[in-house]
């Protein structure tokens, strides 16, 4: 096997920094589509009585792809919080647009879950879903 060795001129090479770098910011924009949450946590039941202290309160958030519903599962948020971050990825899938949002309460001491929250909403585009094509690499001149 012949090697042939060339001397690069180092103003027309692509430095090997460039093409990391183009490589690092596509696996960036390839994340999944994850959105923050926040909320009013409640503090009775629905007939009144105040949350009892030894009941844990988790919340279910739901995702749908037209307002009003239906709404699809999405994850289930730790209780004692009134924020958090959510992969949307089941719901959203590769697909841009908008979509919808609501949070149920579950009461872990009755095994009961509350009626959906007020809806929200979010457009999602395709450089949120990570639909950017990479930048070119091992782009040279001679």
């Amino acid at each position: 096997m012949n090697l042939k060795l060339r001397k690069i001129d180092p103003m027309k090479a692509v430095s090997i920094t460039g093409i990391v770098s183009a490589f690092c910011l596509g696996l960036i924009a390839s994340a999944a589509p994850f959105s923050d949450y926040t909320w009013t946590p409640p503090t009775n039941y629905e007939n009144g009585e105040v949350i009892d202290a030894t009941d844990i309160i988790t919340y279910n958030l739901y995702c749908g792809s037209a307002s009003g519903g239906p709404y699809n599962f999405v994850a289930e948020l730790p209780s004692g919080n009134s924020a958090g971050q959510v992969d949307v990825a089941s719901c959203v899938g590769n697909t841009p647009g908008t979509y919808y949002f609501v949070l149920t309460a579950f009461s872990t001491l009755y095994a009961t879950e509350s009626p959906f929250s007020n809806e929200v909403s979010r457009t999602y585009t395709a450089a949120d879903l990570g639909k950017v094509p990479n930048a070119p690499i091992l782009l040279t001149v001679q």
